[in-house]
């Protein structure tokens, strides 16, 4: 089994987390640094990073976390005033965040200690959605939608096409239904900045096939088995 495969198969993080890890220098492999593209026998071999012993046979706990604004969405982060964990109880404090929604974004966020379920949700090559709901400043026109749906030059990157569609107006601000298949760093709040529409409320509301509704703000809960 490829190492990075192996870590996240024990809940530690996902494959890309690991991989920089391993490149750091992190990991080792009874007693041995390790390397990126590294075989690994979970029956044989002792994988750690750091002074932790890696084990595979952890259960893999899978919730849905309705996130308030302010909260950092990060294991441990000095600068974090307050993170995610704060909500958790202590026997949810291995979870770790399935992607990131920025501080003052609210809404659903996937936690797990499942890295091979992280990967499949957060790679691009899996296209998976992201539905938002997106508060924003001035009166949305037609031309706007069909350039987010073409998508948008920004500075590093063009955004991929997205679905979108204007849920109402109120007063001078637009409710829009935003629809990504990527996830890059603020990708909504720059977008819309962008088009001269700036984000005042940001809010996940379906990740995949996962919903939010009925979740109250700043609670969690397992998903059942159908999801």
């Amino acid at each position: 089994m490829r190492l990075n495969k192996f870590i996240a198969s024990t809940g530690h993080c996902s494959r890309r987390q690991a991989d920089e890890l391993i490149s750091e220098g992190r990991v080792k492999i009874n007693g041995k640094t390790a390397s990126l593209g590294t075989q690994v026998d979970p029956q044989e071999d002792s994988v750690k990073i750091g002074s932790k012993l890696l084990q595979s046979h952890e259960e893999k706990v899978v919730i849905i976390l309705n996130k308030p604004k302010g909260f950092t969405c990060t294991k441990k982060d000095p600068h974090a005033k307050r993170t995610v964990m704060e909500l958790l109880p202590k026997n949810l404090q291995h979870l770790f965040p399935v992607g990131r929604l920025d501080k003052d974004t609210e809404g659903l966020l996937i936690m797990t200690n499942d890295g091979e379920l992280t990967n499949q949700l957060t790679h691009p090559r899996y296209g998976v959605e992201k539905e938002y709901e997106v508060l924003v400043k001035r009166k949305v026109e037609e031309k706007t939608l069909e350039k987010i749906q073409k998508g948008v030059r920004l500075r590093d990157y063009r955004t991929q096409p997205a679905e979108v569609k204007i849920v109402s107006f109120l007063e001078d601000k637009t409710l829009l239904q935003i629809i990504l298949t990527e996830g890059k760093k603020r990708e909504v709040r720059n977008l819309m900045y962008v088009l001269g529409h700036p984000v005042k409320k940001l809010e996940r509301i379906r990740f995949g096939k996962i919903h939010l509704k009925g979740l109250a703000r700043g609670t969690y809960r397992f998903l059942d088995q159908g999801e």
